[in-house]
C-alpha cells in the first residue's frame, strides 16, 4: 500500500499535481484552510479511478482526491481507522462518497461508493509519492 500521487488545492478549487506535499491540521494538503475538519484529506484508490473512468459519471469529472493510493483495500477502512503515510497521521472519518445530484450513473454501482475515503489530520507532516501507507 502506497501513495501513488498527490494533488493539492490552489485558490478556488483548482488542483495541482505534486510529487510531495505538506499535510497540515486545519488545511489538509494545500495552502487553503479546509472548511470541513472531517474532510481535510480525501483519498481514492488508483484502481477506483480506473474502474470509474469507463463510466460517464460526475465523480470522474468532479472529484479529485488529495491522495491517490495504490493497493489500499478500502473495505478494511472504517470510521476511526488511523493511517500513517510519510510523516502524516490521518483518522478516517468516512468511507465512500455519495453520488452527485443528477449523476447519470446514480442507479448503477459506483466505484467511489466503496473506493475512496475522507480523513481528518491527526498529525501533520510531509507526504511524498511512493510513501508507504500503514495502519496504526
Amino acid at each position: 500500500m502506497k501513495v501513488y500521487a498527490l494533488q493539492y488545492r490552489v485558490g478556488s478549487g483548482e488542483r495541482n499535481a505534486s510529487g510531495e506535499g505538506m499535510i497540515k491540521k486545519g488545511f489538509g494538503l494545500g495552502s487553503e484552510p479546509c472548511s470541513d475538519i472531517n474532510r481535510e484529506v480525501s483519498l481514492a484508490g488508483r484502481e477506483t479511478i480506473e474502474e470509474a473512468s469507463g463510466l460517464d459519471g460526475f465523480c470522474i469529472k468532479k472529484f479529485v482526491a488529495d491522495i491517490l493510493t495504490d493497493g489500499l483495500d478500502y473495505s478494511r477502512l472504517s470510521e476511526g481507522t488511523v493511517l500513517r503515510t510519510g510523516e502524516a497521521l490521518l483518522r478516517i472519518t468516512s468511507v465512500g462518497k455519495r453520488c452527485y445530484r443528477d449523476c447519470p450513473v446514480e442507479d448503477k454501482p459506483c466505484a467511489f461508493s466503496r473506493g475512496c475515503a475522507f480523513a481528518e489530520v491527526v498529525g501533520g507532516g510531509m507526504v511524498r509519492e511512493g510513501d508507504e501507507i500503514v495502519f496504526e
